[in-house]
Order: structure tokens, then sequence, then C-alpha cells
């Protein structure tokens, strides 16, 4: 299942955008409602209430344009992949996040509007702490 969150413009330049979300230990400023949070540069873990404990690490990433992380989870079946794609615009650059799920189809539609909202919400959070760092 791929979940996409809306394109956000930031007013920022992209090496900016991409050097706060290629640090782990950023993270813990922008996702929602996290718990129990620990972090080096490239990986990190912590509690989501409701959903358990998660660890997010790098596995890929293209200089100023995108990043990827693999999560894993005790209750995940699968993998779960998290893209950010950052692509310049004028007066700044538009950051979109995409899940990609490996669920039970029965399951897909239960999780998809709660990741939807989650990667909507984490994509507003990332804008603000970018532009409020500039």
């Amino acid at each position: 299942m791929f979940v996409e969150s809306k394109s956000v413009k930031i007013e920022s330049e992209a090496s900016v955008v991409f050097n706060v979300l290629n640090n782990c230990s950023n993270i813990g400023t922008y996702l929602p409602s996290t718990q129990n949070f620990v972090a080096s540069a490239k990986q990190c873990s912590f509690t989501i209430e409701g959903v358990g404990n998660l660890e997010m690490q790098i596995v890929e990433e293209i200089e100023f344009s995108k990043i990827v992380y693999l999560l894993s989870s005790a209750y995940a079946s699968g993998d779960v992949k998290m893209t950010f794609d950052i692509s310049t615009a004028d007066n700044g650059v538009y950051l979109k996040a995409l899940v990609d799920v490996e669920v039970p189809f029965f399951m897909a539609q239960m999780i998809k509007s709660p990741i939807q909202k989650f990667v909507d919400v984490l994509i507003e959070k990332v804008k603000l702490f970018v532009e409020n760092k500039n």
C-alpha cells in the first residue's frame, strides 16, 4: 500500500531541507506524539502511543533530493519505507513524503487514513522546523 503526503512548499534551500531530514537526531523535533526518543545521525528509535515501538534507519540518500528511511516494528509484517522527495522550486523547495507499507489487503483500508494523517502532519512539522531554523 502506498500513501503519499500533500506536497508543501518550504521557503528554504534544498540543502537545508536535506540536512534536516538526513539527521535522525532531528526527527524527534518534528515527529508527532513520540516518546522514548533515542537517536544517532543515521538511525533512531521511539514509541508512538497506539502504535508501539519503532526504529528508523536511513537506507538511501540522493544529495539534496531524496532520503529513504526503513522503519521496523514488532507489529509490522513486512518492510515499511518512508521516502522524502525534495524538489527545487522558485524561492524554495517542495517536499513530499511517500510511505510504502506491506500489509494484507484487508488491513490496508483500516490503516490508510491514520498513516495519511501522520505523513501530512509530519510534512507540515518539517516545513515549520526548517522555516523557523532559517
